[in-house]
């Protein structure tokens, strides 16, 4: 997929480079269009990789009680909690 990206990115740098005075104002705002997407699909495509080489059998999962987590956010917060509530 990285490949045939990168074609496409070097496709429309090339293009726009090729004339830049023959080139139309639309035919401008197509390419730099197509490049902000190409960014944008490398961005994902990254991203992607990244997720798929996470091991979640490495991951440890522990069973917590929500009321001892409550109580420790009202310990640390006391004065965020207490603007909200006079909000």
């Amino acid at each position: 997929m990285q490949e045939y990206l990168r074609k496409i990115q070097l496709f429309a740098s090339r293009l726009a480079d090729l004339d830049e005075h023959n080139i139309s104002a639309n035919a401008k705002t197509y390419l730099s269009q197509i490049e902000f997407a190409a960014k944008r699909m490398q961005t994902l495509i990254r991203y992607l990789l990244t997720y798929s080489r996470t091991n979640l059998a490495k991951c440890v999962f522990v069973n917590v009680n929500p009321d001892d987590i409550a109580k420790e956010i009202k310990n640390d917060f006391p004065e965020c909690i207490e603007e909200k509530t006079l909000s």
